[in-house]
């Protein structure tokens, strides 16, 4: 990926998830249920609550069910927005899906079929996407280092290269980052809310370096929300 192309990205996306947020922010109410979360973890529910990207779990939008286990097809449609890719996903919905077992018309398939397309979440093979299956964590962590860049020319083989990156680069910190284990709503949160503050990266390869350059910028420049936002 060339570094203007990140740059526009990465541009695409402050201006994209600041409206998203200032819309979003006139219509929150707090959750009932995340009060026994520690305190980093309720922040980044709330945080991306604010930034449409997580929802409320009950049709008032009241609850968030912090300890529910998300699915495949909703954590594409997560990492989709995440990515700054929502405005794409009508587009994909009008195609044909690459996958076998999502079909037209599914409430997923525009968002599945985006996350594919932008290579940030793929398959399991044999045309199958899984979308009712639950997301691992090692699979949220695969995404996200995605959506901000990282791809598969990371050292070593899938998934413990996404696992160690993830590590590297703080997105476990407030998590018990356990790979394979299904991913519960709060870590999904907690793990995408430090991903909103990572570097975009590009991979730099040459005969003698073959590493990601992280100066590119921020991904969502959380400074900009807090101008409307009191978070911390």
């Amino acid at each position: 990926m060339k570094k203007t192309l990140v740059v526009l990205l990465a541009l695409m996306m402050v201006f994209a998830f600041a409206t998203t947020a200032m819309a979003a922010d006139e219509q929150y109410v707090p959750y009932a249920d995340i009060a026994d979360q520690d305190v980093d973890i309720q922040t980044a529910i709330e945080r991306l609550t604010i930034l449409g990207a997580l929802t409320g779990y009950d049709t008032e939008g009241t609850k968030f069910a912090p300890s529910q286990l998300i699915t495949r097809e909703e954590f594409a449609t997560i990492g989709v927005r995440i990515a700054g890719m929502e405005d794409q996903v009508a587009l994909y919905a009008s195609m044909a899906s690459a996958f076998t077992d999502v079909e037209e018309g599914r409430w997923s398939e525009g968002y599945i079929n985006a996350a594919n397309a932008n290579g940030i979440m793929i398959g399991r093979g044999n045309g199958v996407f899984d979308p009712k299956a639950n997301v691992t964590m090692q699979e949220v962590a695969t995404v996200l280092l995605r959506a901000v860049g990282y791809d598969d020319r990371l050292p070593g083989a899938w998934p413990s290269d996404y696992n160690t990156k993830a590590v590297n680069v703080g997105l476990t910190e407030y998590v018990d980052y356990i790979g394979p284990k299904a991913a519960t709503r709060a870590e999904v949160a907690s793990l995408a809310n430090e991903a909103l503050d990572l570097n975009m990266v590009e991979y730099v390869g040459n005969p003698s370096v073959e590493e990601f350059d992280g100066q590119l910028g921020r991904t969502m420049a959380y400074e900009e929300f807090r101008t409307f936002h009191d978070l911390t």
